[in-house]
């Protein structure tokens, strides 16, 4: 049996909570314990005490738990977001004394189930709120009884009410819940149920909370109307879960709503940044930065529609959970907002319209939402190291993301600062003769622990939002290396972001101006595998720069989609075949067909093919015979510092080239 207390003054009820998330837990426990309610968690009560309520999450296995505790009533805090239906398991529904709807203001969920609490142990307490209508009733709903008070707080005179069956004024949910618990014993405790949506009469709807105890010749009924309290807490409610800038979910609402979901299907979880979106804020002004999102929001509302749940995270961070839905449908509409957004940016020619990085992964059954974002996140660094404006797809079971050996984040931004950065020089030869063409200017930066590669910092670089600001360092160091060399030509992977930002690539125009040199000695590189969205969104921009002098590089090729329509479109000058693709062609046959039709097509078209990755000498006999006239690598010359002297950094640290661990030299 449960424990009775005798009435005395200063009771104090002992609750225990179950099922609730930590976080959340740990608010209402303080809450009750500030309404002067005793509450534990953990199943563990630290005065040994015998909980008079337990407390427990609807949806969760702390429900089913409390089967083998008959003596203990337990209310059930339920998520009607999709309905009511199996809420509260048959063999658990003797014990429900309160069912109420959770709400996202804690205190006001904390102050009714301290009403709660006091009404069990002293039937005589008022439960929080107005007096409420107090009236006799059948099981059946007949009101036989109300006097003329009670009848007044319901807007009605008590010789209309009596007689009038008053649980078919309630919504059908909460009917259905209510008609299954009458068919049952009423416990000594008496019954709650909160959040009933009533149609009273002369059709005006109004939302109760009602209590109800056994009497000898029917059941006792005392409703408040809490509609005053409902549409606050409602608009409490939306301001606790939904941004006040675009009206999306916030973080907090959308992992609620996910763990939700989760424990019964699947899903799709894309989460997307906007590109550059700081550099345009810290210039343009928050004013127009806002403009900016409430412009990506209505256009991401239009893209998944209503059926969708979407949130921003903060920020530019923008989030899309979808509820069982398709996952090759969902990548397809994935890709199709990546090249909308790519479009809009290319057709504007102005940074005011932002392209996007977006992650997809699939979410199954179980998984928690922390694990699903962190696996998000990853990815969206990865699409943002690639080369933005692309999809990055997690497929299968959310994998454990694997913690970083540390972050490089803060020595790369003082790095950056100070200017602690080389351009090396790499050459690029003629394979039949051996003299050099031109050189490829690659990045080094100088860190604490010595010369870092650009696969190292490049991903700190990102998240810094500080990509166009190392492309305008580069191309000025590389301007400055052609005016001390008049007989210099470099090639440099600068290119992509010159293509998205008009204002960058002016100030390349006017920077070769203002120096009088020729265009003709920069050739900017594009990755085949990270930049080809940019690169065709950005077809304007690269015929105007192809109009001032400049020429462009496909780099990599052959590491991404190897597609020729960027080649025949676009105004490249050089394309440069990544490894994976020539040393192929040596070993299989069909490759070697495939490839010389590839190379005779760029001939034909007046485009320069070279070879990239030559590291032994041995290699330099396969790639003659492959037809290709320029090669780079280890075997035709490593990358020298233009100074030939790179013992000391100008921090006056050793260098140490194995820390973190070199890889093969790759371009920025």
């Amino acid at each position: 049996m449960a424990r009775r207390v005798p009435k005395r003054r200063n009771l104090v009820p002992v609750v225990e909570l179950l099922g609730f998330p930590e976080q959340e837990q740990a608010l209402l426990s303080q809450n009750l314990t500030l309404l002067g309610v005793e509450a534990f968690w953990l199943g563990r009560d630290p005065r040994g005490m015998r909980a008079d309520l337990r407390i427990v999450r609807a949806g969760t296995s702390a429900l089913r738990e409390t089967i083998s505790l008959k003596s203990i009533p337990v209310a059930v805090v339920a998520d009607f977001l999709h309905g009511s239906k199996g809420i509260v398991p048959p063999e658990v529904q003797d014990q429900v004394v309160w069912l109420g709807g959770w709400t996202a203001d804690s205190f006001a969920l904390s102050r009714r189930l301290a009403s709660v609490a006091f009404q069990l142990l002293d039937p005589s307490t008022s439960i929080t709120g107005p007096s409420p209508s107090v009236f006799l009733s059948s099981r059946k709903g007949k009101i036989l009884r109300i006097g003329s008070a009670a009848a007044a707080r319901m807007g009605e005179k008590a010789t209309y009410l009596k007689g009038k069956n008053w649980i078919s004024w309630l919504e059908k949910p909460r009917r259905t819940i209510l008609l299954q618990r009458m068919k049952k014993p009423i416990p000594k405790w008496g019954f709650g149920l909160s959040d009933c949506l009533v149609r009273l009469h002369l059709n005006r709807w109004a939302f109760w909370s009602l209590w109800i105890t056994s009497d000898p010749k029917g059941i006792q009924v005392s409703l408040h109307d809490d509609t005053e309290r409902k549409e606050l807490g409602d608009q409490l409610e939306y301001a606790l879960t939904h941004d006040p800038l675009t009206g999306f979910l916030n973080r907090w609402e959308l992992r609620r709503r996910m763990e939700r979901h989760t424990r019964v299907g699947h899903g799709i979880l894309l989460v997307m940044d906007l590109d550059d979106f700081k550099i345009f804020n810290d210039t343009r002004g928050h004013d127009e930065g806002d403009a900016m999102l409430c412009r990506v929001a209505r256009r991401l509302r239009d893209h998944f529609g209503v059926e969708a749940s979407l949130s921003r995270l903060g920020g530019d961070e923008f989030a899309v959970f979808l509820r069982g839905a398709n996952f090759m449908q969902s990548v397809h509409r994935a890709k199709k907002l990546v090249a909308l957004m790519a479009r809009r940016r290319s057709m504007s020619g102005s940074s005011a319209e932002p392209s996007i990085s977006v992650s997809l992964v699939k979410v199954q059954k179980g998984d928690p939402p922390s694990h699903v974002f962190r696996a998000a996140d990853a990815a969206l660094r990865k699409a943002k190291v690639k080369g933005k404006s692309r999809l990055e797809i997690v497929g299968g079971r959310t994998p454990a993301v694997p913690e970083g050996k540390g972050s490089w984040t803060l020595e790369v931004s003082q790095a950056m600062q100070a200017g602690e950065f080389e351009m090396w020089l790499q050459p690029v030869r003629e394979l039949n003769h051996g003299r050099v063409l031109f050189h490829e200017a690659l990045f080094r930066l100088w860190t604490p622990v010595g010369l870092c590669m650009p696969d190292v910092i490049l991903p700190a670089i990102d998240r810094l939002g500080m990509r166009i600001h190392l492309a305008s360092l580069v191309m000025h160091r590389c301007l400055g290396m052609l005016k001390n060399d008049p007989k210099l030509v470099i090639s440099a992977n600068i290119g992509r972001e010159f293509l998205s930002d008009a204002d960058l690539a002016n100030d390349l125009i006017g920077s070769f101006q203002r120096s009088r040199v020729k265009p003709e000695r920069m050739i900017l590189e594009i990755s085949e595998e990270a930049g080809l969205a940019e690169l065709r969104a950005g077809k304007a921009m690269a015929t105007r720069l192809c109009k001032k002098g400049f020429r462009f590089a496909l780099d990599d090729y052959g590491r991404g989609s190897a597609s020729l329509m960027e080649v025949i479109e676009l105004p490249v000058y050089l394309v440069k075949l990544d490894p994976i693709l020539w040393k192929k062609a040596i070993r299989v046959k069909q490759a070697r067909w495939v490839l010389d039709k590839i190379v005779m097509l760029f001939k034909s078209l007046g485009v320069h093919v070279m070879a990239e990755g030559i590291g032994r000498r041995s290699d330099l006999k396969d790639v003659r015979e492959l037809g290709l006239e320029m090669g780079q690598g280890f075997a035709l010359g490593r990358p020298l510092s233009p100074s030939q002297t790179h013992s000391l950094n100008p921090r006056g640290r050793s260098s140490n080239p194995g820390t973190p661990r070199e890889a093969s030299p790759r371009s920025v």
